[in-house]
């Protein structure tokens, strides 16, 4: 009853693309372009709760994306097919995450992944959290962490009017957010308020002024978003009413090839 392991095995198609052939005799123009994406993953994980309450998890995962696509084009400038794109991308990870009480008023959490992808090389990500009760109705909360999102196969492997670049580096992030908690008439109502503040950077922004075979994609680009959300929550029965507000302060800090 400890321990559970779970394993999930998922795989996902996606086909698209146009098919515009020519309007008659006199149309010269030819638009021809499939892609079909596909994505298969396998993760195995495993919980286990300790005597003292604390839950571990761990876990392995093993990801291959593979894209092909096709792209036929003729018009008036002349022909501008683009050779066929065939190529994958095999990513593994490991994670381990821990959720414990400590001294029945704080819960913590932790959590660290090690993603190694076969075309940008290895990245860690992490996430801290902590919520130290005052009293019975009030709460403070803290948390921490980073991510990362990776170059899609258009903006690595693309071939038609827009070149893409396969030395492509991660988008990455880093934010933090502190928040307080109160309830209110015995538990019925809660009002809160969160401030949060986050970082992008190497950020992939398109460049249209290159000239082929040189790609027009690059890690160049950052920006940050802070600001502060209040929220009011009643719930006086059956039914419960929730209200948001949200003030969010975004900047760009390295506008890239964009001079506006």
């Amino acid at each position: 009853p400890r321990l559970e392991v779970r394993l999930l095995l998922t795989t996902n198609t996606a086909d698209g693309g146009y098919d515009n052939q020519p309007d008659g005799p006199a149309d010269s123009s030819l638009f021809h372009s499939l892609d079909r994406f596909r994505r298969s993953s396998a993760d195995l994980r495993a919980t286990l709760h300790l005597p003292a309450g604390a839950v571990v998890t761990v876990g392995a995962a093993l990801e291959r994306e593979h894209d092909r696509s096709t792209n036929i084009c003729a018009g008036a400038f002349g022909d501008c097919t683009t050779p066929p794109v065939d190529t994958s991308r095999w990513n593994r990870a490991l994670y381990a995450q821990v959720v414990s009480d400590v001294l029945r008023r704080m819960s913590l959490v932790a959590g660290v992944r090690l993603e190694d992808n076969q075309r940008f090389g290895t990245y860690g990500t992490y996430r801290a959290g902590a919520v130290y009760r005052l009293t019975a109705g009030t709460r403070i909360r803290v948390t921490a962490g980073s991510s990362f999102r990776e170059p899609n196969f258009f903006e690595n492997f693309s071939t038609g009017f827009a070149i893409g670049n396969p030395d492509l580096k991660p988008e990455h992030a880093h934010s933090w957010e502190a928040g307080l908690e109160q309830s209110v008439a015995r538990s019925r109502a809660s009002v809160s308020a969160t401030l949060f503040d986050q970082r992008f950077t190497d950020l992939i922004d398109y460049n249209p002024s290159v000239a082929a075979p040189m790609p027009n994609y690059e890690n160049i680009a950052a920006a940050t978003a802070r600001g502060l959300e209040l929220g009011i929550h009643v719930a006086p029965g059956a039914a419960s009413l929730g209200l948001t507000y949200t003030n969010l302060s975004t900047r760009v800090t390295n506008p890239g090839f964009d001079s506006t």
